[in-house]
């Protein structure tokens, strides 16, 4: 227990850290902030030039190239570790130089970048190689690896908020620190980011709040009409890549284990063909988990946030991606020492 709490502890501030004792980072003082840079290159302002050129740069180690997409109260957190906030450019160069100390060769790469109105979306993968001892795990030299979705609020082209939707817990079970889960696939590289914009369609706002609604209820039959036939989900918080059909048996499980299941809907936004969804999840785990995760009910409450892209063809739901922190619900359920549950 001891070796995965000093884990857990390891890939929670490797994924989110703002210092090394304090849960969040003080607002930065006019001494300790770190001045925008004047540069003769062009820094860019759209959503696909301002997130390639921050994980780029990130992955260069150029601060200061950094430093000149962010606003002066820049600040970034996780949706379900709400008080670890970075805030600032000098914060934000430390919690990046930390994380290059522990995984060295670690980058992200952008898959697919989302014009939100007053939002951007992108969609993002870590990858690296364990050759380091952090956490009080020896180097295994295994190749680890995530998909996460960034929610980026722009002002004139620069980054005030960064939050973010990880799995911190796709780490550990890569390196096997996370017993009778189920293994988390390394994702691979993404190719040629995409950039997706254009018109909104209501009605597939409407869509996804109703399947949202039947889900929430435990009517599978209601969300199987409301899908294309093919449909295939993929969820980043479990590692999974499957069948509507397959994922359906899996969700009844899951309701089985929480009964009083409720998914709140806090945002739907409709861009081209995809509707980005941000939700709030809450049930109590009174039913057992021994389908799901060979566990008897702990009769603890659950709560934590899903973000989900769906996609339509023909005025259904062709696709869909989710993603939620495993690691703050196995905490929540007394599996991991990770930080307390969200607020609703």
């Amino acid at each position: 227990m001891k070796r995965l709490c000093l884990a857990a502890s390891f890939f929670a501030l490797f994924v989110f850290s703002a210092c090394k004792k304090k849960e969040s980072a003080p607002a930065p003082t006019a001494a300790s902030k770190t001045p925008a840079p004047s540069t003769a290159t062009a820094v860019p302002t759209d959503a696909m030039g301002v997130v390639t050129a921050y994980t780029e740069h990130g992955a260069a180690e150029r601060y200061d190239q950094i430093d000149a997409l962010l606003t002066d109260d820049f600040e970034m957190s996780m949706a379900d570790a709400p008080k670890m906030i970075v805030r600032g450019r000098a914060a934000l160069r430390e919690h990046m130089k930390r994380n290059r100390s522990m995984l060295g060769d670690m980058r992200w790469s952008v898959k697919r970048v989302f014009e939100l109105g007053d939002e951007w979306a992108a969609q993002v993968v870590a990858r690296g190689v364990h050759s380091k001892t952090v956490g009080g795990i020896a180097p295994t030299g295994k190749t680890v690896g995530m998909e996460a979705i960034w929610f980026i609020t722009p002002v004139n082209g620069k980054i005030k908020r960064l939050v973010a939707y990880p799995n911190r817990a796709a780490f550990m079970k890569q390196l096997g620190l996370l017993k009778g889960t189920a293994p988390y696939p390394v994702p691979e590289t993404p190719g040629k980011a995409e950039l997706v914009k254009g018109p909104a369609t209501p009605a597939n706002v409407e869509l996804v709040r109703r399947f949202y609604d039947a889900i929430s209820r435990g009517d599978f039959a209601a969300a199987d009409a409301m899908t294309a036939p093919g449909m295939r989900v993929v969820d980043h918080g479990e590692g999974l890549k499957v069948p509507w059909s397959e994922y359906r048996k899996l969700s009844e499980q899951h309701r089985l284990a929480f009964p009083d299941t409720k998914i709140t809907v806090e945002k739907l936004v409709s861009v081209g063909d995809f509707v980005v969804a941000r939700s709030l999840v809450e049930g109590t785990n009174t039913g057992s988990m021994e389908e799901v995760m060979s566990m008897k009910p702990t009769g603890k409450k659950v709560v934590f946030h899903l973000a989900e892209l769906v996609r339509f063809e023909g005025g259904k739901l062709a696709s869909l991606e989710s993603y939620s922190d495993q690691m703050s619900i196995l905490a929540q359920l007394g599996l991991m020492p990770v930080p307390p549950r969200p607020a609703k």
